[in-house]
């Protein structure tokens, strides 16, 4: 009876995760008939990710003031988290939401929510969608098709266009990490209770461009290192520019030149040989 219980909850889950993306999907598709469908899912991971449902239950329902969580740590990590998310806007969370790594149990309480109404209303998808585009309405009067990619994106997509092959994001050693205080650009909000983790950094052709950044959480210190080392790449002027760096190009142009020459010499051989 238990299995059978918990089968169930996570059938429902599957069942709800799929009415979000279909009840956003559908709005934004009627809202940007110009879009093509990589901006549209693009738009469509910004509104049904963690960060921004757990901003819509914290900014528009305040649904932390009713949560029970039988959870001392969980309690703790809301309640530090909860003024980062006030204070942020609903441009900060669909433009920098990468910054913001809130507690999942934010998010999931909303999709509970949500997941009420829909088996409330006999599993009627019309009130479902409506309730849901009500609440994340605050987000949705934002988007628009500028909406960017997250940062380890940009930088893998940018780097590739460039024609570089030999950019890593990894996380460094303990002994070559560096203080927050000189390694971090940005205040990012540390939750009390999570584990300390290797600094990330960015290597560029087995040179270090960004970190070791120190932050929340991995996910965030991937995005803060990447960010920062697309500043750093872009810059013609600087030191760490990808045309100092990258050889890519050169190497790939010697070795043409490598090939041309190889197939010159093999036909001078039949050449002479005929």
């Amino acid at each position: 009876m238990v299995r059978a219980n918990i089968f169930a909850r996570k059938i429902l889950k599957r069942n709800l995760i799929a009415v979000l993306s279909l009840v956003i999907m559908e709005h934004l598709y009627d809202r940007f008939e110009e879009a093509t469908s990589y901006q549209l899912s693009l738009i469509r991971s910004k509104l049904v990710c963690n960060v921004a449902l757990a901003w819509v239950a914290i900014k528009r329902l305040q649904l932390h003031k009713i949560i029970l969580a039988n959870s001392v740590s969980l309690n703790m990590a809301i309640d530090q988290y909860v003024p980062v998310l006030e204070a942020a806007s609903a441009g900060d969370i669909i433009k920098m939401g990468w910054r913001y790594d809130p507690p999942k149990a934010l998010s999931d309480v909303l999709e509970s929510l949500i997941g009420a109404v829909y088996v409330d209303s006999a599993y009627n998808y019309e009130k479902t969608g409506a309730a849901l585009l009500l609440v994340m309405e605050d987000l949705l009067d934002v988007i628009d098709l500028s909406v960017g990619e997250d940062p380890v994106s940009r930088l893998v997509r940018w780097t590739a266009g460039q024609g570089c092959q030999k950019v890593v994001i990894k996380y460094a050693s303990p002994a070559c990490q560096l203080s927050v205080a000189n390694v971090l650009r940005r205040e990012i909000p540390k939750v009390q209770g999570e584990r300390s983790h290797k600094g990330t950094i960015v290597m560029v052709h087995d040179k270090v461009v960004a970190g070791p950044i120190l932050a929340s959480s991995r996910r965030v210190a991937r995005f803060e290192a990447s960010d920062i080392a697309i500043g750093y790449l872009i810059d013609e002027a600087g030191g760490k520019s990808l045309e100092k760096i990258c050889t890519c190009r050169r190497d790939l142009e010697l070795g043409r030149e490598e090939v041309a020459e190889e197939e010159a010499v093999v036909r001078m051989l039949v050449d002479d040989y005929d």
